[in-house]
Formats: structure tokens, sequence, C-alpha cells
């Protein structure tokens, strides 16, 4: 538990010194998603940001976000998983626990 912590830690220190940087490419995969359909700068994007109350996604939104990340990565994502995600960090966690 502590190493999840620490690594959430430096994921969240990188994020804030270079937002467009992250120690993994399913970061910026994910984070290129969220920026397409919400039509954003993908660099504007961090791990901490909730999707609603940070990047104004709505539930249309969501759900094509939810659609493009499982044909992205080709994976199925249910929906009671994908809707306890609140922030872009939970969505890359679900992702890479696949």
């Amino acid at each position: 538990m502590q190493s999840v912590f620490r690594v959430s830690a430096f994921l969240a220190i990188c994020a804030v010194l270079s937002p467009s940087v992250t120690a993994d490419p399913i970061d910026n995969e994910v984070m290129g998603v969220i920026a397409q359909e919400l039509n954003l700068p993908s660099e504007s994007i961090l791990p901490l940001d909730d999707l609603k109350a940070d990047l104004g996604a709505d539930e249309l939104d969501l759900v094509e976000i939810h659609q493009e990340l499982e044909e992205v990565f080709g994976i199925s994502i249910s929906k009671q998983e994908f809707e306890s995600c609140e922030t872009v960090g939970d969505l890359v966690h679900v992702i890479t626990d696949m």
C-alpha cells in the first residue's frame, strides 16, 4: 500500500511540474481520449482532474469517453467500474489493472 501511495505521489508531482509528461504511455493515451472528447488541449488535463467538476464532462461526454477508451485499448470496462471513476487518474488505474 505504501508503494502505491509513493507512485501516486510521484505521478502527482510530475503532473504539476510538467503536465504533458507522465510516467506511463497509458496516461497520455487516456488524457488524449478525454481531451478529444471534451475538445480540450491534452496538456491541460492532469491525473488529479475531476472529470465533471474540473473538466466539465456531462453524462453524454462520459458515455463517449467510456466507449472510446474501450475501443482504443481493446477492453471492456463495466458501467459500474467506469462510473466509480471520478478523476482522470481513476480511469488510468482501471485500465492498467485490466
